[in-house]
């Protein structure tokens, strides 16, 4: 696997990865922060939301560093320096996208809301 490919492929499966977490970060903020639940009710939700999106999260890291290691060239395979560099990229780039979902979240329903439903939560 050349550079450029390492990285396209990276890049890629960074920005499928970041949405699937997206996702998972804002229903998280939308539970904490908007539903009207019962503190009971939405720790369950919470807890299983949480374990889902780690199983998806590690499912889909390992299916990416799989393809990615039958990508490579057969003289030079995938050795592990190359795979850390691949998961590191994915993770941050995944990182990334996920943090500014969060921050686009926060925006559209308003910062005010946002804390006022932190501080009705911690009430609770």
């Amino acid at each position: 696997m050349n550079l450029k490919s390492f990285w396209s492929d990276a890049l890629r499966s960074g920005a499928i990865l970041g949405g699937v977490m997206a996702l998972s970060a804002i229903f998280e903020n939308y539970l904490l922060v908007s539903a009207d639940l019962s503190l009971g009710s939405l720790s369950s939700f919470y807890a299983l939301e949480a374990l889902v999106a780690v199983a998806l999260y590690i499912y889909l890291l390992v299916r990416f560093t799989r393809r990615a290691a039958v990508l490579a060239e057969q003289e030079v395979g995938f050795n592990f320096g190359q795979a850390f560099s691949y998961v590191l990229a994915v993770s941050m780039l995944a990182g990334v996208i996920v943090g500014l979902a969060k921050t686009l979240y926060v925006a559209a329903i308003g910062y005010d809301v946002y804390v006022g439903g932190l501080l009705s939560r911690l009430e609770q």
